[in-house]
């Protein structure tokens, strides 16, 4: 799963915009949000949102569910900590923010504790959300160009 925004003005680039500000881009007019949900297997997208503000994640959540879509395993970036409750059955990887620490919940102890055990082999189950995000980057340049 991954997530980004779309600028709706010319001179200004959501990436640029959030290594600008530190971390976070504010709600606005100039950009449209985004989060997929993707079959890595297959490529292909099973849910996704859209907003103006930052409420595309809980819509593709929504979508998922209204679906009945059984999620075996997700890989998501340090932003989204809370699918640990939104997927209480599915295997979660994510990467620790830096300042992250071992305290917290049942489900996030054993996720850091799995990091720490077996560094490798959970870096290569994470490592597969870059197929989101190349799938995400082919479809803004596919459909961006178009514009």
């Amino acid at each position: 799963m991954d997530g980004t925004g779309y600028s709706l003005v010319v001179t200004k680039h959501y990436r640029s915009e959030r290594e600008k500000s530190g971390e976070g881009v504010k709600e606005g007019k100039d950009f449209v949000y985004s989060f997929f949900i993707f079959d890595l297997s297959s490529n292909l997208i099973v849910a996704y949102g859209y907003s103006l503000k930052r409420e595309a994640y809980e819509m593709a959540l929504e979508a998922l569910r209204d679906l009945g879509v059984e999620v075996d395993s997700l890989r998501a970036d340090k932003y989204y900590k809370s699918t640990l409750d939104n997927f209480s059955d599915s295997e979660v990887y994510l990467i620790p923010k830096s300042n992250a620490t071992i305290k917290g919940g049942k489900r996030w102890r054993e996720m850091v504790l799995r990091f720490m055990r077996n560094p490798l082999e959970y870096l290569e189950e994470y490592f597969k959300r870059e197929r989101a995000e190349s799938l995400i980057s082919s479809i803004k340049r596919h459909y961006m160009l178009r514009l």
